[in-house]
């Protein structure tokens, strides 16, 4: 296959950690959108040739072919395969950041200067024992553990791509940026570190909001 179309789609509920969805399983929550398309679509079903589900930190009841268990719960017949696309952290490598080519949502680090931060930001402080010792004192830092205020997306893209990237999300209006490199582990642990001047020519990494 060579193109891909968006013809329909459906969105299961949203809810918080231990609130009203947290009873509910993995792959019944994932057949719900699959029955919902099958319902909306009649002879849909007949035309499936495989089903494709993103699950990501897969454990516990999630450590299963979320998409073969929701497929079957959706009403399917057990002829079409199910693959559950699992894509976590690279190992291996390191990163380079420049500080100064972050960017910031309007207002966000004046209220990490005050001690304002989001619900999450204390459960990821043990991130910060990845950065450098020198990048830790930075005013930025914060908001790199701090997602709900930061708001921000994080991309890995080649370095031959990376400036197209970055113009292509511009032209939809938002605010990305080239941030910093990766590499290769250079020591015996993973380690992240400010430098002025990182987004140059290398493998790249986007900043979008």
């Amino acid at each position: 296959m060579t193109e891909a179309f968006i013809c329909d789609y459906v969105r299961t509920p949203i809810g918080r950690f231990g609130g009203a969805l947290a009873s509910l399983r993995a792959d019944d929550l994932a057949a719900l959108p699959i029955r919902e398309l099958i319902r909306r679509h009649p002879g849909l079903a007949d035309k499936i040739d495989e089903v494709f589900l993103g699950c990501a930190n897969q454990a516990g009841e999630d450590n299963r072919n979320l998409a073969r268990m929701a497929l079957l719960l959706a009403g399917l017949p057990d002829s079409i395969p199910g693959a559950t696309v699992n894509r976590l952290c690279a190992s291996g490598m390191e990163a380079a950041l420049d500080p100064e080519a972050i960017p910031a949502l309007d207002g966000a680090l004046p209220l990490l200067g005050s001690g304002v931060t989001s619900s999450l930001h204390a459960d990821n402080i043990s991130a910060l024992a990845a950065l450098d010792p020198s990048a830790q004192l930075h005013q930025i830092t914060p908001l790199l553990i701090d997602p709900q205020t930061a708001g921000g997306l994080l991309a890995g893209v080649p370095a031959d791509r990376a400036a197209a990237c970055v113009a292509e999300l511009q032209r939809f209006g938002y605010r990305a940026a080239l941030i910093g490199r990766v590499a290769g582990l250079s020591g015996s642990e993973p380690r992240v570190g400010f430098e002025i001047g990182a987004a140059q020519p290398a493998p790249q990494l986007v900043a979008a909001k």
